[in-house]
């Protein structure tokens, strides 16, 4: 038993997320310069990533409405996709299925499930193993890029077809023989078995509406005399918009901040190959450094040695209010990528390679903080925490799909560094809004992870407040209480 769990273990928190974005990374490094060797067109490589990342939305709410277990036929169909690719590697059709497979079948989501579900009601558990799916994950996409453009130079891309067809038949196999999956596909036949809500709401680890706040609340009075409670849910877009602002930005941040990296994922192969003639396999390891990097800090930042240093180290506690400490780093991030990305345009080539490994480190850097941001503005509250996340993930798929596309046709039709000046103008500009938000927002309070959260918290109790009095209607004294929908 102690075995099978540590293999589990091992599926969930490394072999999942690790192969789920080699298979995706590895594609940006050859197929590229497979398209332009065979005289393809570039912008069809950009729609194929654009129209994937599109299925994306629709794979994810399928997962979320039947069950997780459903990326198990998912990952089947894209296997048949990739050897298809396997067969035909000079086929237009066949390498657009192949790339468009590995692309679609994006497991963050389903492997974020999948851990909750394994450690449930073990919170720092959880935690942990989300912390190894996410190292695992930034090893994998940035080992890609490195592995792709060292396939494609030393086996052509009928090399890149066998790496993909293999990762995506072990996905297949280690996905049909986790319990965890297993046990979803046992919930949701019991869901549609007529287990009703109790069911639905145990595939979703969740107690019954009836035993959640928000479903005593809904059950109790909407208003009593004499100092009754009276509870109202808050929502995203309820309690006036309080949190609508604040998390559409952070949305918007989450989708900007991957629409940056594509665009310069989608060209950095075909760039340095035109500018530089640089080989593909150095291209990729430049590629790779920078994420790695970021992976490591983040890694340490876990780490006792970490928590000793802020006490102990000034620079540091420096490196720590810059890099980790959100919301405001969020516009520190966006300006720097404003920098970088001019530093990729310039003509000379160790400026412009220093601007892609710079770039990388950025990327993993604001992902981070665009999540921390989603944990406080949840206050607390699970479900809705999901809820950010999950429009969070639709504003990342689609930011993704229109970055592909416009990436490369600006590359094709006005310039090699136009679409790198695009960026860094817009990467600028919204570095500007960023800063000034939450400047007006929490009225300069000092930054920290805690201080964001407890300014959050301020914010929420002194609405509170002012609510009460317009609930207690006039009878006696009423007490507001927030609980979280």
């Amino acid at each position: 038993m102690r075995i099978a769990w540590q293999l589990e273990a091992f599926a969930l928190c490394f072999a999942v997320p690790f192969l789920s974005e080699l298979k995706i990374s590895w594609a940006f490094a050859a197929a590229p310069l497979h398209f332009q060797h065979h005289g393809w067109p570039l912008w069809a490589f950009g729609a194929t990533i654009s129209l994937a990342t599109l299925g994306r939305v629709a794979m994810n709410a399928t997962l979320i409405a039947f069950g997780d277990w459903l990326i198990l036929p998912t990952l089947l169909i894209a296997t048949a996709g990739a050897a298809y690719m396997l067969v035909e590697p000079l086929s237009l059709a066949a390498v657009v299925a192949g790339v468009a497979a590995g692309h679609l079948t994006d497991t963050c989501q389903v492997q974020a499930s999948l851990c909750y579900r394994w450690r449930i009601g073990e919170e720092a558990a959880q935690k942990r193993a989300l912390r190894l799916q996410a190292f695992s994950a930034t090893f994998g996409y940035s080992s890609g890029a490195l592995l792709g453009g060292a396939l494609y130079e030393h086996g052509g891309f009928r090399g890149c077809a066998v790496l993909q067809l293999g990762i995506l038949a072990a996905m297949a196999a280690m996905t049909a023989l986790l319990p965890v999956v297993q046990a979803s596909c046992r919930d949701s036949r019991q869901r549609c078995g007529g287990g009703g809500k109790a069911a639905a709401a145990q595939m979703q680890h969740e107690p019954p509406p009836e035993a959640t706040a928000q479903g005593v609340a809904a059950a109790a009075p909407a208003a009593t005399s004499g100092g009754a409670e009276v509870e109202e849910a808050l929502s995203i877009v309820g309690t006036n918009g309080w949190l609508l602002l604040p998390a559409s930005l952070v949305w918007v941040c989450d989708g900007a901040n991957i629409f940056v990296y594509i665009c310069e994922w989608s060209l950095f192969a075909v760039y340095f190959a035109d500018a530089y003639e640089w080989s593909s396999t150095l291209t990729g390891a430049a590629q790779m450094a920078g994420d790695l990097l970021a992976a490591a800090v983040l890694a340490l930042t876990t780490t006792a040695l970490w928590a000793r240093l802020l006490r102990t180290d000034r620079t540091t506690r420096v490196v720590d209010r810059l890099l980790l400490q959100p919301p405001w780093n969020l516009g520190a991030f966006f300006g720097l990528y404003a920098a970088t990305f001019v530093m990729l345009a310039q003509p000379i080539f160790a400026l412009s390679v220093a601007g892609q490994v710079v770039m990388g480190t950025i990327y993993v850097f604001n992902k981070q903080a665009v999540q921390e941001c989603y944990v406080a503005l949840s206050h607390r509250s699970l479900a809705l925490f999901r809820k950010l996340e999950f429009v969070g993930s639709c504003a990342f798929n689609l930011f993704m799909a229109a970055s592909t596309t416009l990436a490369v046709v600006v590359y094709e039709r006005v310039s090699m560094t136009a679409p790198f000046y695009m960026v860094a103008a817009v990467s600028g500009c919204w570095a500007a809004v960023v800063v000034g938000y939450w400047c007006v927002r929490l009225r300069g309070r000092i930054a920290s992870a805690e201080s964001f959260a407890a300014a959050e918290d301020a914010l929420l109790e002194r609405l509170r407040r002012r609510r009460a009095p317009a609930r207690s209607g006039g009878g006696g004294v009423a007490c507001t209480s927030v609980t979280f929908a």
